[in-house]
């Protein structure tokens, strides 16, 4: 292939591109240009326009070759990235000559989290997720951690008041009760913020200061629900329960569910007591008018529940939960119809625990849980008092 060039190379180059020769402005001049680097395409045209000169006619061009590895970046001419090993790099930045005190001041020291296990401040204290560290009890809330484990045992949050003078709670009740209006604040101050027993006591001084029930005074004084309110707080815990069943009980149809929440959540001391307080306020047999105003199933679920017999013990026998859960399998949902006298013979005897290895044994027999059987087999109050046992 001839190349008909009047003269050699690129014009002003003598080989490489145009002004390349010289060094660029602005980049240190130990960086060499680019087509002195490496042999490349600017050399072979270099030769074939001599060799062409001398008359060689046609002359074969070499196949260029690809530059050798050159530092990074040589493509753009842009200086190569410095090398710290020293070789062919950029001149290090131009550092401030030292102060006169021969040394630079050292920057005060910056607050940087620490790694784990270092000082740190305490972190705030949130809610937090389970198993993780747990906030301090409510009131009225006792916890105890064993093995990881915790225990909650919640009690009454209304606490003996201190110090405690019947006397003066008892003129202050009087001063909020007399003239034109109530002061239901001074009421409220007292009787929400003292215990039955301190309640009952001031009661007892009130009647023996004016010769007045303070019960009638208050009940008289206020009215609607707050009335109301404040007549249960009057009374001892066997009274109001006493109370609440001859209220359930009197009058065209029953309630049921003051029945069936007073009678299945109490034990067997607190209805003995009961059933002497609605003897002695209402002169009347509490078994008997539950009686006399319910029925079937239902009706043998109460009495039986007012015998205050139940096994309060908290001993488990394992081998008495497995035939037990056999019973009631087979009184229930193992046969056409049901049982109910089973149920009733064996959840109104047994302690809770006991019925709870029952009712895991019961799981095991059957596809339901107990109370799932108790939904399919019953209906109606009896289904919810069984329910609540």
């Amino acid at each position: 292939m001839s190349y008909p060039y009047p003269g050699g190379g690129y014009p002003g180059g003598g080989g490489g591109y145009p002004g390349q020769g010289m060094p660029q402005p602005g980049y240190p001049s130990t960086n060499p240009p680019f087509p002195n680097a490496a042999p490349g395409y600017p050399q072979t045209v270099a030769m074939a326009a001599s060799a062409f000169r001398q008359g060689a006619g046609s002359v074969s061009m070499p196949t260029p070759q690809p530059p050798g590895a050159a530092p990074y970046p040589s493509a753009g001419g842009a200086p190569p990235y410095p090398v710290g090993g020293g070789g062919t790099s950029a001149p290090p930045y131009p550092q401030a000559p030292p102060p006169a005190g021969g040394s630079f001041p050292s920057a005060p020291p910056t607050q940087a989290p620490s790694a784990p296990g270092g000082q740190r401040p305490p972190p705030p204290q949130v809610p937090s997720a389970p198993g993780g560290r747990q906030s301090a009890p409510a009131q009225g809330t006792s916890s105890v951690t064993s093995g990881g484990s915790q225990t909650h045992h919640k009690y009454g949050t209304l606490k003996e008041h201190q110090p405690f003078d019947p006397h003066e709670d008892g003129q202050k009740l009087r001063n909020a009760m007399r003239g034109v209006g109530t002061d239901e604040k001074a009421i409220i101050d007292i009787m929400a913020h003292r215990s039955n027993a301190q309640r009952q006591k001031i009661i007892l001084q009130y009647k023996t200061m004016y010769g007045k029930d303070l019960i009638e005074g208050l009940k008289n004084d206020c009215g609607g629900n707050f009335g109301q309110v404040i007549h249960y707080l009057c009374m001892t815990p066997a009274r109001l329960d006493a109370y609440l069943l001859r209220k359930a009980i009197k009058g065209w149809g029953t309630d049921e569910k003051v029945l069936i929440e007073i009678l299945t959540t109490r034990t067997n001391q607190e209805l003995g007591e009961v059933k002497m307080a609605y003897n002695t306020d209402y002169n009347r047999n509490l078994e008997q008018d539950v009686i006399d105003d319910t029925s079937g199933h239902f009706q043998r679920l109460m009495v039986s529940l007012l015998q205050g017999n139940r096994n309060e013990g908290t001993s488990v026998d394992m081998a008495q939960a497995q035939r037990e859960a056999k019973e009631l399998y087979a009184a229930g949902e193992k046969k056409w119809g049901t049982d109910e006298s089973k149920f009733n013979a064996i959840l109104v005897a047994r302690n809770p625990a006991q019925l709870r290895a029952t009712f895991d044994e019961y799981s095991k027999l059957c596809k339901f849980t107990i109370e799932q059987s108790i939904k399919r087999e019953m209906s109606g109050d009896l289904e919810k008092g069984m329910l609540a046992i």
